[in-house]
């Protein structure tokens, strides 16, 4: 997964300058940080092409298009959620693109920048869970306008476990999104409420659990969880795990049953894609 990372510079490098005033670094800084978790998205054709419909106002009478406008729309936001101007932030991903997965790309860079602001001390605890507080509301209001493809009862499900104390949860919320629009049942289960995981696990046997840990701190918690899940886990149910300290435990949570762990929201999403169509011969709600 840290190949995908390595990539970042020269992706980051090909994106288009934006002359708007005073976003200059703000610019440098956001395109520096579209590594990880979407490098993998900018390097496909496919998303190359989603990215032609999609348009911002970059002056009085200027559009800015494609990846200019998903580099813009991103620094517009992120400014909105420092320093800058107030912004309506799910009206201004709307009037971006129509396209929800455009929608969730620009949401997970922002999210991105906003770690990456936390983790090199740019930012404090305040600021950070009010930013967070705001783009889970903007996600909150266009996920109710988010087509996801037809839903029936054959489809794949995929259900979200967090660990008791864990309350990091938009990144969760991003992904759940993300695995919607493409047709799966989604829900996110609480483990603190054992009774009830363990009767979702035998009654409705999910396509695929995957564990959201972000606190480090809570790795007492996560090892009951595993226990738990290791007893009472569905025969051919995938168990993935994303967060960082998912990612940080990767070693420990392989020895403990986890089957992968994701630092890459879209490379979890092809893997859980490709177990289904192993296992049930569909993929996103669809039959191959």
């Amino acid at each position: 997964m840290n190949d995908y990372q390595d990539c970042g510079s020269e992706i980051a490098e090909s994106l288009p300058e934006i002359d708007e005033p005073f976003s200059n670094h703000l610019n440098r800084d956001l395109r520096d940080s579209l590594h990880g978790t979407l490098v993998n998205t900018f390097t496909r054709p496919d998303f190359q092409k989603r990215l032609l419909g999609c348009r911002v106002f970059s002056g009085p009478s200027e559009i800015a298009s494609g990846e200019a406008a998903f580099t813009l729309l991103c620094t517009r936001v992120l400014k909105s959620l420092t320093d800058g101007p107030e912004l309506d932030i799910a009206r201004a991903i709307v009037a971006f693109s129509d396209d929800p997965h455009c929608q969730l790309a620009a949401l997970q860079t922002v999210t991105r920048s906003l770690g990456e602001a936390w983790c090199s001390d740019s930012t404090n605890f305040a600021s950070l869970t009010a930013a967070v507080s705001r783009l889970h509301l903007a996600l909150n209001v266009n996920s109710c306008a988010l087509q996801a493809q037809s839903v029936g009862t054959d489809c794949p499900s995929i259900r979200f476990v967090l660990p008791k104390g864990e309350t990091h949860r938009f990144a969760t919320a991003l992904v759940e999104e993300h695995f919607r629009i493409r047709g799966w049942h989604t829900h996110v289960q609480y483990s603190c409420n054992r009774h009830e995981l363990k009767k979702v696990l035998a009654f409705d046997r999910p396509s695929v659990i995957c564990l959201s840990w972000s606190d480090s701190r809570l790795k007492p918690s996560v090892n009951d969880l595993l226990e738990f899940l290791s007893e009472h886990r569905p025969e051919n149910t995938l168990f993935i795990a994303g967060g960082p300290a998912s990612v940080a435990k990767m070693g420990w949570l392989f020895k403990r049953g986890v089957d992968n762990v994701f630092s890459d929201t879209y490379l979890a999403r092809e893997c859980a894609e490709m177990h289904v169509a192993l296992i049930t011969k569909q993929i996103g709600g669809q039959k191959i």
